[in-house]
């Protein structure tokens, strides 16, 4: 049994056991029961299809990082989440793959440590960074040939190629995509063989050698198919369209390209749409159809900017420079040139800011300006020696000849076409197979100069045609250059065209009838809320009236009903003070009549029990202590000190209204009696 740190490394490589499935399937065929056959393909079939549907679940991924793993499988997690964006956002992919090296690092995983440090070299490779691209890169084919396992050591081999060949150290690049080739070719298990093909694809085209490279293209057309590799057939597409453009076979190049760039929109693989969109842009460049080489060129260099390949972007600038020199629009080649070298400053490319040199020193020399033509040319030299990057033979013979002299320049001899003749008779012919500079040469404006000497030129640059030169330079002379143009009618191609571009606006109005949902989805939502607000506040606004309105109106009551209670008490006590004092009058006037004096007695009883009672402001009852005390000194004021009151009560006991006033009678009564 493994342990669970060997069991994540197995993992890790899950895509050998899905690209194999034909060859295991294959394998079991030699079974010789047919039960075991069956059983061991139903067991195989299951294993790959679980494991693949695990590798595949971005948002697996994603949840799984969200549980706080170990270090092994965030490793493993954050490794496979940095190949998903490799091709859609190379700053999200090296974000992941730096987690998931320090991850590596720590649980020990050695697989996945190698195979996220070659990520993270293919990532900063996409992001022009090829010093650190560099750096990781060897550490990733170091750390595969000490581990031993071939799909390491060949991937990281064509990952360190593809490092090397952007850097243009192509024998190196070479010598390690040979190694990949020959390791493919001994382990047939190893998954995507067809990618080293595709590497010394571009590595022929880099070189001039576009047959070798077209011959190898299509033994990767036929492994990608074998292995039902779609990504990796669309690879091949793409660099058999720019092959078949770089050898003016546009109709077949445009073909390839249009079906790659359909796949690698649907699959939103950014950076590869904006290589495919740079050829087709060149592919057009080529022969003369502007529009479309603009439309196409500016959608990469928009493409390449989002994917944050800053160098790559630049380059479509570079490719439209071209393009626009050889057709003779100065104008437009010269705005883009101070494009370019604005770009290249900011983002510090020298090699680049070389190239707008030397190609504004080609425009001045092109309309007779040799001094300043000289002086960039200078310049752009200097700054390709202190890059250190490789001159291009067959561009260098093209702008020595427009810096040296100029069509314009009406000296006997020294027209344009014999000064480039004169030095390409110097250089190899093999190095100037390049229909850029054919498109340059054959331009109808230098043809109606000089038609001899394009004649010669043209049989030099085309050693291996059979044609007669006069008469093929004659009959460009003779008719409109455009009507030499290769009318693009192929119905596939246009059907391929029309497809991709209906599947873009078709994505466009997707994108708008969302976002138009979604704004109707918002407005709705803020309108509820705006209402639920508005009806809470007219409904607090309401409740807070009633209650203020409730509050005032009691406080009114309250503050009436006091000014009657004492409005009350103070005619009962006025009444009662007028009867008493009658009887008083009337006894003294009638001595000796008991009732009159009984009457002055109850009224002096309810006086005092009315003086108690709204003099301590409390109606529950009197504090019956407190009434006795109060009463056994009115009764000692009535009858003199004759009368002895005896308290004994409870000092909490307390008496309701209705008792005190018959109590007090019965104490006046008593005290008249025994007086």
């Amino acid at each position: 049994m493994y342990g669970p740190l060997k069991t994540i490394e197995i993992i890790s490589n899950l895509e050998r056991i899905n690209s194999t499935l034909c060859k295991i399937t294959a394998t079991a065929r030699k079974f010789k029961k047919s039960f075991m056959r069956i059983q061991f393909l139903i067991v195989c079939l299951l294993l790959a299809g679980f494991l693949q549907a695990q590798e595949d679940s971005i948002e697996y991924f994603r949840e799984q990082l969200r549980k706080k793993p170990t270090d092994s499988s965030r490793a493993l997690y954050n490794q496979k989440l940095s190949q998903y964006y490799l091709d859609r956002d190379p700053v999200q992919s090296l974000h992941y793959s730096k987690n998931s090296i320090e991850s590596a690092s720590l649980s020990g995983a050695q697989y996945i440590l190698c195979a996220a440090k070659r990520i993270a070299a293919s990532s900063f490779l996409n992001l022009g960074k090829d010093d650190s691209s560099f750096l990781y890169a060897t550490q990733s084919l170091a750390l595969a040939r000490e581990l031993g396992e071939n799909t390491l050591l060949y991937n990281s081999l064509g990952t360190l190629g593809n490092v090397y060949f952007n850097k243009n150290e192509l024998p190196q690049a070479k010598n390690l995509f040979d190694e990949a080739l020959e390791l493919a070719k001994v382990d047939s298990f190893i998954p995507h063989r067809s990618h080293i093909y595709v590497n010394l694809g571009y590595y022929y085209y880099k070189t001039l050698n576009a047959k070798k490279g077209i011959e190898i293209l299509k033994q990767a057309e036929n492994i990608a198919k074998d292995e039902n590799d779609q990504a990796g057939l669309m690879d091949v597409y793409s660099c058999l369209g720019s092959l078949y453009s770089f050898t003016n076979k546009p109709d077949s190049a445009q073909i390839y390209l249009l079906t790659a760039l359909e796949y690698f929109h649907n699959t939103n693989k950014l950076r590869k749409e904006a290589i495919i969109n740079k050829e087709l842009g060149i592919s057009y460049g080529r022969i003369y159809n502007e529009t479309k080489m603009e439309q196409y060129l500016d959608k990469a260099y928009n493409q390449f900017n989002s994917a944050h390949d800053y160098s790559s972007a630049v380059n479509s600038l570079v490719q439209k420079a071209l393009l626009y020199f050889s057709s003779f629009r100065l104008e437009k080649c010269s705005r883009t040139l101070n494009l370019i070298e604005t770009e290249s400053r900011q983002y510090g490319l020298i090699h680049t800011l070389a190239f707008s040199y030397q190609w504004k020193a080609a425009l001045f020399g092109l309309v007779g300006d040799s001094v300043n033509a000289k002086k960039f040319q200078k310049v752009g030299e200097d700054l390709s020696k202190e890059d250190n990057s490789p001159q291009d033979p067959k561009i260098n013979v093209l702008l020595k000849a427009i810096s040296t002299g100029s069509l314009f320049n009406q000296k006997p001899g020294d027209s344009l076409s014999k000064k480039i003749l004169s030095i390409l008779q110097e250089e190899r012919s093999k190095e100037i197979m390049e229909p850029r500079l054919q498109n340059l040469v054959l331009n109808k404006q230098l043809l109606n100069s000089n038609p001899g000497d394009f004649a010669q030129l043209f049989r030099i640059i085309r050693a291996d045609t059979t044609m007669d030169t006069k008469r093929f330079i004659d009959s460009i002379i003779r008719q409109p250059i455009d009507s030499n143009l290769i009318a693009i009618t192929n119905r596939q191609l246009l059907e391929l065209e029309t497809r991709y571009r209906t599947k873009q606006k078709g994505d466009s109005l997707q994108i708008q009838s969302q976002q138009l949902t979604i704004s109707k989805q918002q407005v709705q939502t803020r309108n509820v809320v705006l209402g639920i607000i508005g009806l809470s506040v007219v409904f607090l606004s309401v409740l807070i009236f009633i209650i203020y309105s409730s509050y005032k109106k009691e406080k009114k009551d309250k503050t009436r009903i006091v000014l009657l209670q004492k409005e009350l008490q103070h005619k009962v006590k006025n009444d009662l003070a007028i009867l008493i004092r009658l009887a008083e009058v009337t006894a003294k006037k009638e001595e000796g009549n008991i009732s009159l004096k009984e009457l002055e007695n109850r009224i002096k009883s309810i006086a005092n029990v009315h003086e108690q009672l709204y003099g301590l402001n409390d109606t529950s009852g009197l504090n019956f202590k407190t009434f006795a005390a109060y009463l056994n000194e009115q009764i000692q004021k009535s009858f003199g000190t004759s009368v002895q009151f005896i308290n004994n009560i409870d000092p909490e006991f307390k008496l309701s209204t209705d008792k005190s006033t018959p109590l007090a009678l019965i104490s006046y009564f008593d005290c008249d009696e025994k007086r």
